[in-house]
């Protein structure tokens, strides 16, 4: 915490104790589905160094499977 934070007024949640640990997993998990994080297995997550990185990397999966999908013909009407 930083220096300049005054707690000294502040007093526990009343809550926290009646919370086990299976709310707080889900509280946690409730938390992560909602920020859209997403997370890496460790051997992945080794080969990137930061978040650009992924994006990039994601990126180009992304156009690399729009290129190999093949385009829908249009149809001739005939008459």
């Amino acid at each position: 915490m930083r220096k300049e934070y005054d707690f000294s007024e502040s007093r526990p949640n009343p809550y926290a104790a009646k919370l086990t640990a299976k709310g707080r997993e889900a509280l946690f998990r409730r938390y992560v589905e909602s920020e859209g994080d997403v997370h890496l297995d460790p051997d992945v997550a080794a080969e990137f160094t930061d978040a650009k990185s992924v994006n990039d990397a994601l990126r180009l999966v992304t156009r690399l499977r729009k290129v190999g999908q093949p385009h829908a013909r249009k149809r001739r009407k005939t008459a």
